[in-house]
């Protein structure tokens, strides 16, 4: 076998910001870094990349498949609509290394055992990766981000390559059930992320569950190629300093108790009661309407066919325009008939809503039913109740 398998000419065009030609020997080793959660909350759920270390040449890169460009017109409305473009960038191991020191972050690589042949093919898979035309993807939270693209390009350019035992790794838990956990810190984050969701968070993760770096940095260690061990070594290349984390007291279960609270109560305040309607149907209603062209018009398939749409009736949103009270009762039993009938679809589908949605939309049930019972009675709600049960 020849000493020099390749000779590669490339640019590398990455963050770091240098442009120079490299060549590489067959002198190489490749190895997996996983890089823990961050404080932020494009980091918060980890970080996989493809450490490159080039003896002969004295290279060390890092191919990345998490870049993207915040200065990117249009950023966060291009990422809710599923039409953000990630791309393949490369830097070199030291800058990766500082990144992880100043944002205290665990950065552990996991050498991979593999023949120079198969180096030379994970090499040659990872240029074409970066050729222009083909560094940029649609990024996917489930299916195709930063560690799915690294378990892809192993399990493809590597013969023999097979992830075992999936199980040991959580492969039977759902999506919602494995991202939870990292979010438990930010319970705000979590439940603004939990509206968005459609039933596809509740599917069965399978050989998807390697799309969080933490499961992929443990499926790895089960991985063989020709039944010989992917894995011949683990190191901490950089340990973060353990911080304590501060939980927020007032979490979004908390309000929508509140909310209840404040729903009951209103009743017994009627020149705040309008107020209070006007402003809580307008924001149920736009987050329902918000909801719905989202799981729409979104390339995210993660959104799509979202009960909590139905769930926050887009209907309540008309409720602020209407004046005479026939209009209005049109809008309130509209939206109780299609609450209702989302309430009972949401048994026979498997989309898991949490307590906070749960509560908000019994507070949304709690004040159509009295706006019906003050527009067609004139009467306060609670007290009719109070006086059918022999309560005065």
């Amino acid at each position: 076998m020849r000493q020099i398998f390749v000779f590669i000419l490339f640019f590398l065009n990455s963050i770091t910001s240098f442009t120079q030609k490299v060549s590489f020997s067959d002198s190489l080793d490749f190895s997996i870094l996983t890089i823990s959660p961050g404080k932020e909350l494009y980091s918060v759920f980890g970080h996989t990349a493809i450490r490159l270390i080039d003896y002969k040449n004295g290279h060390d890169f890092v191919f990345n498949y998490g870049t993207f460009d915040f200065q990117t017109k249009g950023f966060y409305f291009k990422f809710a609509l599923g039409r953000l473009d990630y791309q393949l960038s490369v830097e070199r191991f030291e800058d990766l290394f500082q990144m992880c020191s100043f944002e205290n972050r665990t950065l552990i690589e996991q050498k991979l055992n593999l023949s120079t042949e198969q180096k030379m093919g994970l090499l040659f898979a990872l240029i074409e990766n970066y050729r222009p035309e083909n560094r940029y993807y649609r990024y996917k939270f489930f299916t195709d981000n930063c560690a799915t693209r690294v378990r892809d390009i192993l399990t493809q350019n590597i013969s023999g390559f097979h992830w075992n035992n999936l199980s040991k790794v959580d492969s039977s838990k759902t999506f919602r059930q494995l991202y939870r956990p990292y979010l438990n810190s930010m319970p705000w984050i979590l439940n603004g992320i939990e509206l968005l969701l459609g039933p596809m968070a509740d599917k069965i993760a399978g050989y998807d569950v390697m799309f969080l770096p933490d499961k992929l940095k443990v499926a790895l260690e089960y991985a063989s190629i020709s039944n010989v061990p992917v894995v011949i070594g683990e190191k901490k290349l950089y340990a973060a300093i353990p911080s304590s984390v501060n939980n927020p007291f007032f979490t979004p279960v908390l309000f929508a108790f509140f909310l209840l609270v404040v729903a009951i109560g209103i009743e017994w305040m009627p020149k705040f009661r309008s107020f209070f309607d006007n402003i809580f149907f307008t924001l149920v209603g736009f987050l329902g309407f918000f909801i719905l062209i989202l799981s729409s018009i979104s390339a995210h398939s993660e959104l799509h066919s979202n009960l909590v749409a139905g769930l926050f009736s887009p209907l309540l949103l008309l409720w602020i325009w209407f004046n005479e009270y026939k209009k209005k009762l049109l809008v309130l039993y509209s939206s109780l008939f299609l609450i209702s009938g989302f309430i009972i679809l949401s048994l026979f589908l498997t989309q898991d809503i949490n307590s906070f949605t749960y509560i908000t939309i019994f507070v949304v049930l709690i004040r159509i039913a009295s706006n019906i019972v003050s527009i067609k009675f004139n009467k306060n709600i609670w007290f009719l109740i109070f006086n059918k049960i022999g309560l005065k």
